[in-house]
């Protein structure tokens, strides 16, 4: 797992050197969470990316694809569940600032979802 979060993270911070992606690091995402309008905007977007994240893994399952993480069909996860996902893998783990915050989320499923 530890060599998957390195991986992942490294994979990151070439996305992050890109000029032409536009990503959200975390220490943007932690600055949001002081500014009421900010942190409603960073809320519909980490939903977004949770979404999408959430159905690729599901269309990968039901083509009999690996998936990265295996959510259960039972568990409906909004906003609040990204958010928490990502502050606990944040206090976990040595993330740097630049790391973007999608990238943290998708580690996050992973280890809370891991595929058996």
């Amino acid at each position: 797992m530890k060599a998957l979060i390195t991986a992942l993270l490294f994979t990151a911070s070439l996305l992050v050197a890109n000029s032409a992606m536009s990503t959200m690091p975390i220490n943007e995402y932690v600055e949001s969470k002081q500014n009421e309008q900010k942190w409603s905007v960073t809320g519909v977007y980490l939903n977004g990316v949770g979404v999408g994240a959430t159905m690729a893994a599901a269309i990968l399952l039901q083509q009999n694809l690996p998936s990265l993480f295996c959510q259960p069909k039972e568990i409906e996860l909004g906003r609040k569940d990204y958010t928490r996902l990502i502050d606990a893998f944040i206090a976990k783990n040595d993330i740097p600032d630049e790391t973007p915050v999608e990238t943290v989320l998708i580690m996050a499923l992973i280890t809370a979802f891991p595929c058996k």
